[in-house]
C-alpha cells in the first residue's frame, strides 16, 4: 500500500479538475508527472480544466 506519509507533513490541496474518465484522468497524472517543474504541472491541470469547460 502507498501512502503518503513519505512527503512529511500535511498536504495541500492546490488544484483539481473533474474529468470525463478514468483513463483521462490517469492520462493526465502520468503527463503532470512528467514534468519536474511543478508550476508547469499545475498550468497544465489548468489547461486541461479550461478544455473541459468549453
Amino acid at each position: 500500500m502507498h501512502t503518503t506519509k513519505r512527503l512529511g507533513g500535511e498536504l495541500t490541496l492546490l488544484a483539481s479538475v473533474e474529468l470525463a474518465s478514468l483513463e483521462e484522468a490517469r492520462a493526465l497524472e502520468r503527463e503532470m508527472k512528467r514534468k519536474r517543474n511543478p508550476q508547469l504541472a499545475l498550468w497544465l491541470m489548468q489547461k486541461r480544466r479550461q478544455a473541459v469547460r468549453q
